[in-house]
């Protein structure tokens, strides 16, 4: 995939159900994906098998804190 190309994804719930198969299908098509959940570790899976293009990280959906530090977290990662 040419680099201009390349999309990243903020996928909420990210660690099970339509927010992990929504991660997967963006991870293998090349994209990069912050992926989040409200328990980190639950995320290894996608960190472990796509090391360089996720980004995971703990968000909670009800704090706006935790979403804007995420989104800017993302904003350095993958540009």
């Amino acid at each position: 995939m040419n680099s201009k190309d390349k999309k990243t994804y903020f996928i909420t719930g990210a660690s099970k159900g339509l927010g992990l198969e929504f991660a997967l299908h963006a991870l293998r098509q090349g994209n990069n994906v912050i992926a989040t959940a409200r328990k980190h570790e639950s995320l290894n899976r996608l960190s472990n098998e796509f090391p360089s293009q996720v980004l995971a990280t703990r968000v909670d959906v009800t704090n706006r804190e935790t979403i804007k530090k995420a989104v800017n977290l993302g904003k350095i990662t993958f540009g």
